[in-house]
């Protein structure tokens, strides 16, 4: 086909907003599109090659599959190399845990469905992940086995009907992607190639039906008209969409119509088509590949490095080295792989599998073997005890609990006296390694993301429930804790995200984290009215509680949301004295709310076991107490553990799960 300089100018257009939104520049909000209008050039240019191929009787799928090689994998090897050797060097256990289990993804072609299962995109974890954007490369891989193949055995039916077919597609998998951006699984829609498809597919029904209006030369005026349109389409969605935009769904169209319009009306006399093709962009559009490879590992690995969030200058002169990175790549890796007379078709593949078992095989031997990384060298008496993966029981509790919602269940012990522990993630690492104390049935019921408030649901900054099926006015789960007629009910939450908001990196995001009752569809938003409707609540849950039970309030322990995840685990505690001022004066707020409760409540206060009168630590003799910003390691949950027995005055025979 023939070559346009303008397509490599829009991949430039594509991937400077990629670079510039992870690089943390929030002018480029909607930057993530990039990867959309990437999807659209891809569906287009595949799908004009094996048209050309299927009309000239040449095309082979062998020869099909060697091109993806030849474009993809040398490049991305490099890439894969580099990120092992500085994880190995800069990365914590656990994030390079996180990093051989997505490189063993990564080289099969499914980490869009690791990440799928295992963060969310826009999740402030994800920023410490070097891998996290071959996610896209994955979608386009997956749907490279399935298109060739369909297009060869459709290919007699003629164009109309192949397009036909397409178009159902497309609006198959945009219906999906609507739908699931609007429930509790937008993070499958946002991963996953049966909600991402569509977006090829535009590409895919340009280069079908080549729309007759574009190519006539006598319709200056409307390609002049539909590339600037098509060129405002793609700026809008840069600048005025954010992580809050449910993603993909229809304003996924507003970029991708974007590239469409572009691909089929910018010509070489109309101004965008002139202007991506500027030498610049061309060179950009050029390099954009390798260039999207090497960003993410460098803002990755600096935020892995730094005790703080990297400065904008540093970022600013990372995006810079990732272009020259880009460049030396191109030049010397994706150029000369794609010379056949270079390398052959025979070594191509036999490298491509062959690099591809082995990192697969660095994957399973580092984290089977548990190859011990830099820092652990270095930190030789620094232990971080892993909670269990799994540790429910096999009790009728589990299966109780279901009948009324979506809750975990653990049941500890056997005896006359029964304590019920309640509540969110916190109470679900509680969870993990319940005592058992001789005479006392211990139960923990959580479910993370949902306070321990009846009738009371948590909502994300897009307005999506969190499911906590607190669906009447009494709520599902106090019906079970009833049932157990427990002699104490402890209620475990993260209440400085409920009374005070959410916060990333020491920033409030409060339009993260919403509030509504379960027996009405209004989402609260604002701080004050939410702290209210919350404290009512809660009232209303300890006095249902009191009547039969007694009810403890066990306050949290520190929240150090203000501190970047890397600095609280790289440094030993808090060392700014005004910075645990702040937190004080943050809990003083819970304390006047929960405080008021009394006489039906006892509150009890696990700070001390955290804090001393100078600062709050995170980890004592040599050992974590935290796995990230608020969520305890093993000994931290322990030392909780022991604090909540000893405050029962349930003493004597104990044990772990």
């Amino acid at each position: 086909m023939r070559y346009r300089k303008e397509i490599d100018g829009l991949r430039a257009l594509a991937v400077l907003p990629v670079i510039l939104y992870h690089a943390g520049f929030r002018f480029f909000g909607g930057g993530f599109v990039g990867v959309d209008i990437f999807f659209v050039i891809s569906g287009y240019l595949i799908t004009s090659i094996i048209l050309a191929e299927l009309e000239s009787g040449s095309f082979s799928l062998t020869h099909f599959y060697e091109r993806r090689a030849r474009r993809i994998l040398p490049a991305l090897f490099v890439v894969m190399f580099a990120c092992i050797a500085f994880a190995w060097v800069w990365m914590l256990p656990d994030q390079m845990e996180q990093f051989l289990a997505s490189l063993i993804a990564t080289s099969t072609f499914v980490s869009n469905i690791f990440f799928w299962k295992t963060v969310g995109y826009f999740n402030s974890a994800t920023e410490l992940m070097p891998l996290i954007h071959t996610w896209s490369l994955a979608v386009e891989e997956q749907y490279y086995l399935l298109f060739p193949i369909f297009m060869m055995l459709t290919y007699k039916l003629g164009k109309l009907w192949i397009g036909w077919m397409i178009a159902l597609v497309f609006v198959i998998s945009l219906a999906g992607a609507q739908l699931i951006s609007t429930t509790h699984s937008q993070q499958f829609g946002f991963y996953m190639l049966p909600t991402r498809g569509w977006e090829l597919l535009i590409g895919a029904l340009i280069a079908i039906y080549q729309l007759p209006i574009a190519i006539k030369k006598d319709n200056h005026y409307f390609n002049q008209l539909g590339s600037l349109f098509g060129l405002l389409l793609i700026f809008y969605a840069v600048f005025a969409y954010s992580e809050l935009t449910p993603f993909p769904s229809i304003y996924g169209l507003v970029p991708t119509i974007g590239a469409a319009l572009i691909i089929i009306f910018a010509k070489d006399q109309t101004l965008v088509g002139k202007l991506l093709g500027t030498k610049p962009l061309v060179a950009i559009g050029l390099i954009s590949y390798s260039a999207y490879l090497w960003h993410q590992p460098m803002f990755a690995f600096a935020k892995v490095r730094s005790l703080d969030e990297p400065s904008m200058w540093l970022m600013s002169m990372l995006s810079v080295l990732s272009f020259v990175f880009a460049y030396l790549s191109w030049k010397y890796v994706e150029k000369p792989f794609r010379n056949k007379n270079w390398i052959s078709r025979k070594q191509i593949f036999g490298y491509g599998v062959m690099l591809s078992l082995l990192f697969t095989g660095i994957g399973f031997a580092g984290s089977k073997v548990n190859i011990p990384t830099l820092w652990e060298i270095q930190n030789p008496n620094l232990i971080n005890k892993a909670l269990p993966k799994d540790n429910s029981s096999n009790d009728s509790c589990i299966v109780d609990i279901k009948k009324y919602g979506n809750a975990d269940c653990v049941l500890s012990g056997e005896g006359n006296r029964i304590v019920v522990v309640w509540g969110d993630s916190h109470a679900n690492v509680l969870s993990k390694i319940v005592p058992v104390v001789s005479g006392v049935k211990i139960y923990v019921i959580s479910h993370p993301g949902c306070p321990p408030v009846i009738g009371m649901r948590r909502f994300d900054g897009l307005g999506n429930s969190f499911n906590c099926n607190n669906t009447d006015t009494l709520g599902n789960y106090a019906k079970f804790i009833e049932s157990l007629k427990p002699d104490t009910v402890v209620l475990v939450g993260r209440w400085t995200l409920y009374l005070n908001g959410f916060h990333r990196n020491g920033i409030l995001q409060s339009e993260h984290h919403f509030l509504s009752l379960t027996n009405t569809n209004n989402v609260v938003k604002p701080l004050l009215t939410r702290r209210a409707m919350f404290q009512e609540q809660l009232h209303y849950t300890v006095n249902y509680f009191s009547k039969n039970s007694n009810v403890i309030l066990l306050m949290q322990p520190p929240d150090y949301a203000n501190y970047s995840l890397n600095k609280l685990r790289r440094t030993s505690f808090y060392e700014s004295i005004r910075e645990i001022n702040q937190w004080h004066e943050s809990e003083l707020v819970i304390f006047q709310r929960f405080n008021s409760l009394s006489p039906r409540v006892e509150v009890l206060d696990s700070k001390m076991l955290f804090c001393d009168y100078e600062k709050c630590n995170t980890r004592a003799n040599g050992v974590l107490l935290y796995s990230d910003d608020n969520h305890l390691t093993y000994d931290g949950a322990k030392r909780q553990w022991d604090f909540i027995i000893g405050s029962l005055g349930l003493g004597g025979d104990q044990s772990e799960i």
